[in-house]
């Protein structure tokens, strides 16, 4: 399975996923539809292979990467301070975690986004200026 890539197909990064049958030498394009959302165009992103829950199928999770500015939108100007993300998501660095499963007898899948938990603790240090200091992390489930 692989995910995304910069293509003639789009209009700069795209948000495919494709499936190479190793049997037969080919590359099969995972049609996504409105109901079972992809990940969304980006890159620099990191993609692994694991197990599901119950070691039966593969799965891949991606995590991350960073998404075009969406400034580049045709809704977007110095009026209204490139702030409408209707057409594009908002850009910058991302913190999500995707994970592709395969449907059981059947050559197509769906993505599913996993939320993390935010954890916070106070943290003070030794000065005065770090006595209010939060640390924060976020959770993933296992």
């Amino acid at each position: 399975i692989i995910y995304g890539g910069f293509s003639h197909e789009c209009e700069d990064y795209c948000k495919d996923t494709w499936s190479f049958d190793l049997k037969k030498s080919v590359w099969q394009k995972i049609e996504q539809s409105s109901s079972n959302p992809a990940p969304g165009k980006r890159w620099k992103f990191t993609m692994i292979e694991g197990r599901s829950g119950d070691g039966d199928h593969p799965i891949v999770l991606l995590f991350g990467g960073h998404r075009l500015w969406h400034g580049f939108a045709d809704d977007n100007s110095a009026e209204n301070k490139w702030g409408s993300y209707s057409i594009f998501p908002k850009g910058g660095y991302l913190n999500d975690l995707w994970i592709y499963e395969e449907r059981s007898n059947s050559s197509s899948g769906a993505w599913l986004e996993v939320n993390g938990k935010e954890s916070c603790a106070t943290k003070p240090g030794i000065s005065w200026d770090s006595r209010n200091f939060v640390q924060c992390k976020i959770i993933w489930p296992k």
